[in-house]
């Protein structure tokens, strides 16, 4: 498998040497294969990991898989920061039934938060930590949601 390298015009007005290309990693939360999973047909599936590894394996990324177990606390703090936490409560609640809708986008499943917690803390550390680019994959997106509900 060749790694394939990411020209991104952000990073255009940093002086380089001439060929110096900036790769980036692909790391995919395993646990976003698993969980978080629709009682119906929803766009929002693990399909929908599994379906861009293997797009991104063909055209030669070279995917890391990592599978974290996080401190719910802290990645409460974390979220807090972007989310009401009376949100954070409010879906926290949902998601110790099997199966709730939170709006015609959004459902959560018993295992939802967990894995956000997961993800949400996961992709923060990583931005903190790492020194190249990284384009981390996880799910449940959160892309939907606004400070104290939905964003879009």
């Amino acid at each position: 498998m060749r790694e394939r390298v990411f020209h991104h015009p952000g990073f255009s007005n940093i002086s380089r040497p001439s060929g110096w290309a900036i790769l980036a990693r692909v790391i995919v939360e395993k646990q976003s294969t698993t969980k978080h999973v629709p009682l119906e047909k929803h766009p929002e599936n693990p399909e929908r990991i599994t379906v861009l590894v293997d797009r991104l394996d063909k055209q030669g990324f070279r995917v890391e898989y990592v599978s974290r177990n996080v401190d719910v606390q802290e990645a409460r703090k974390i979220a807090s920061r972007i989310h009401a936490r009376g949100y954070i409560q409010y879906l926290e609640k949902l998601s110790r039934y099997n199966y709730s809708i939170v709006d015609e986008d959004t459902y959560l499943t018993s295992d939802s938060m967990e894995l956000a917690y997961t993800t949400f803390q996961t992709g923060y550390e990583l931005a903190l930590s790492l020194n190249e680019p990284v384009f981390y994959v996880s799910r449940p997106p959160g892309h939907h949601a606004g400070r104290g509900g939905k964003a879009m």
